[in-house]
C-alpha cells in the first residue's frame, strides 16, 4: 500500500511541475536581445519623430532620408564592431601587454571610423539642409532617445511590478 502512495505522489508531483512550466508564456527571443520587427518599428517611430521635429520639404526629405539611413547603417554596423571589442574587455584582466595593446588599437579604430563617419554625413546633409534644421537634428536625436530609454525603464519597471504581484 505504502508503494502505491509513493508512485501516485511521485506522478502527482511530475504532472503539477509539468503544469506550472506550461503557465509559463514562452520568450519570444533571448533576454537583452530585440526582434528584428521591434528594431523596425523603433526605427520607423525615429523616423517619423525626425520628420516631424524638423518639418522637410518633400525635396529635402527625398535627399535627406537615403543619406540618413546610410549614415544610420554604417553607425550600427560600428556599434555592433565597438559591442564586440568592448566584450572583450571584460576579461582584460587577464590580458598579456600585447593583447591589451591590439585591444587598444582596435578601440581607437573604432572610435575614428565613427568620428569620420559622423563628419562625412553632416558634411553632405550641409548641402540639403540649413544649419538650423541639422542642429533640429542633432536635438531629434537626443530627445528621442531619451524619450525611448524613458519608455524602456517604464516597461521594465511594470514587468516587475507584475512579476511581484503574482
Amino acid at each position: 500500500m505504502k508503494v502505491h502512495i509513493y508512485i501516485v505522489t511521485f506522478f502527482l508531483f511530475i504532472f503539477t511541475s509539468y503544469q506550472v512550466n506550461a503557465q509559463r508564456p514562452p520568450r519570444p527571443h533571448p533576454p537583452g536581445k530585440m526582434s528584428k520587427e521591434r528594431m523596425e518599428k523603433i526605427r520607423a517611430l525615429k523616423v517619423a519623430y525626425i520628420t516631424e521635429t524638423l518639418d522637410l520639404s518633400v525635396k529635402e526629405a527625398q535627399e535627406f532620408w537615403p543619406l540618413y539611413n546610410a549614415y544610420e547603417d554604417k553607425h550600427d554596423e560600428n556599434r555592433k564592431k565597438e559591442h564586440r571589442v568592448f566584450k572583450k574587455i571584460k576579461e582584460a584582466d587577464s590580458f598579456s601587454e600585447t593583447e591589451a595593446k591590439k585591444l587598444l588599437i582596435d578601440i581607437e579604430n573604432i572610435e575614428q571610423r565613427n568620428y569620420t563617419s559622423k563628419v562625412e554625413f553632416y558634411k553632405k546633409i550641409q548641402q540639403i539642409l540649413p544649419p538650423k534644421k541639422i542642429v533640429l537634428l542633432r536635438k531629434a536625436e537626443i530627445d528621442f532617445n531619451r524619450k525611448l530609454l524613458k519608455q524602456f525603464k517604464l516597461r521594465h519597471r511594470n514587468q516587475i511590478q507584475e512579476r511581484y504581484k503574482k
